[in-house]
Parts: C-alpha cells; structure tokens; sequence
C-alpha cells in the first residue's frame, strides 16, 4: 500500500518503515546481523545503509579550521548546488546573465564566478600569494585538484589552504549576492 500523502509526517515514517524492511528482507538471513549469537543493529544498519562513491573534497568540507558558514557555502559549490544563473534559468527564473562581479559579458556560472572571474581569482591569487606560493589562478576543477592535493595532511599550510579557499569562495558569493540583490559594491582590495 503506498504511503497516504495527506498523512502527518510520522504516519509516512511508519509506512516507509515497512518498505525499508522489506528492503533489508531482501538481503539475507537475520542471523547475518548477529554477533556472538546476539542480534546487531549497527551491523544491520551498515548492511542496510546505501553505499555512496567517495568525494575526493571531503577534507575540505570536513576539516574544523574554517568557519561553519563559510564550509556550508563551499560545500553547496562544491555539490554544484549553489543558485547561480545559469541554474536560475533553468528554473525558468528571469535575471539578467552577466556576471556582476567582474562585469563582463560573460554568463554567470559556478566555474566563471570561481575563478574565472577577475574578481575572484585576483583575491585568491593575493591570498596564495600571501603564503608565498607562485601560483597561477586556474579553473574551478583545477583549482579542487590543486587544492586536494595541498590538504590532504594535517600540516598547518594545509588548514591555511583550507580556511582561505572556504573563506574566497563565501565571501566571493556574499559579495555576488550584495550586487546582484542590493546594488552594493566593495572592491577586491577593499575585502583583502
């Protein structure tokens, strides 16, 4: 029987419940989730559990030296998930395409607005440059891939990597955001 949708949401829980019971049925044998002949729900939940392919920015997300909302942000850019225009339109949202940032005439996406962008690659070519690394500003994707490779040790370069590149990329988006909604403008040198 499917679940009623007018049903409160604890109703729905119930009748799902069965569905993932059934589900886990399907699997095997109750005695494979027993451990010295006692039943385990951790091994039933990992048994059960779907199996996700793992992200290779996972450090950058889940390090703790950056600001919770600036890792928030960076882990909606990162799931490509972030409302740009190019999204915006596919939802049928009418706003005007150029980017606000640079103000050329090129569509605002997520690989524009980081680091195409002269706006944003001149702020995260500073910060590199601050640590003095002799960097060139490439794409979006070169950028994950250069950065992947930088943080994955618990040095103090790699969480400085981390915090400035969640940092960029927030404070990049906040400052798309004042533009485009409430045609407010602070320079790059201003935010550095």
């Amino acid at each position: 029987m499917p679940t009623p949708k007018q049903a409160c949401w604890i109703i729905r829980k119930v009748f799902d419940t069965k569905e993932w019971f059934e589900a886990i049925s399907a699997i095997g044998d109750i005695n494979e989730f027993c451990k010295q002949g006692k039943f385990s729900i951790k091994t039933m939940y990992i048994a059960a559990r779907p199996q996700f392919q793992k992200v290779t920015w996972k450090n950058l997300v889940l390090e703790d030296v950056t600001i919770p909302r600036h890792r928030f942000i960076l882990w909606i850019a990162l799931n490509q998930s972030l409302a740009t225009v190019d999204r915006l339109a596919k939802w049928k949202i009418d706003v005007p395409k150029e980017c606000v940032l640079c103000t050329s005439q090129k569509e605002e996406m997520l690989d524009h607005l980081f680091f195409e962008c002269a706006y944003a690659s001149s702020i995260w070519a500073a910060l590199v440059g601050w640590l003095k690394e002799k960097y060139n500003v490439g794409s979006w994707e070169e950028e994950l891939k250069w950065l992947i490779k930088r943080t994955n040790s618990s040095r103090p370069l790699a969480q400085v990597l981390t915090f400035l590149f969640a940092t960029t990329d927030y404070y990049t988006w906040m400052e798309r955001n004042k533009r485009r909604f409430q045609n407010q403008c602070i320079t790059y040198a201003e935010k550095i």
